[in-house]
Parts: C-alpha cells; structure tokens; sequence
C-alpha cells in the first residue's frame, strides 16, 4: 500500500474501527470501557487519532476483533 497523506490515514483508522463496530454491535461506551477511558476522552481520541496510543489502539484492536495487519497501514 503506498504512503498515504497523515489526514487520510487518520479517516481510514477512524472508519475501519467503525465498520468492525457495527459488525460487531460495539457500542461507544463499550469500546471505552475497553480503552481504560472516559467516554469524553473516547470521542476526542476520534476527532485526533493522531492523539491515540500503541495500548488504546491494542485496547480496540481486541475489543473489536480487528486484525493489527489492517490496523497497521494507517499508523
């Protein structure tokens, strides 16, 4: 895949944890609970991905069955 600009990785990270949330039926609340986060701080992190960290990422990774290979080309 080739490099993508650093706002497009952004929106592509944001829609694949998205699509594996509805696939999944992962609530919002669900998924921050997971994160170790507030609900608050859950949304700001999916307004500034660039502000998540390596175990969020893991934290969601997991909670949401996604595979890191395709978690990976966004980072």
């Amino acid at each position: 895949m080739p490099k993508l600009p650093k706002n497009e990785r952004d929106i592509r990270l944001i829609a694949k944890i998205e699509e594996y949330q509805k696939l999944y039926s992962i609530s919002n609340d669900d998924l921050s609970e997971a994160m170790g986060c507030s609900l608050g701080t859950f949304y700001g992190r999916k307004r500034r991905p660039e502000r998540l960290t390596i175990k969020e990422i893991r934290a969601i990774a997991n909670k949401c069955h996604i595979p890191m290979a395709e978690i990976f080309p966004y980072l």
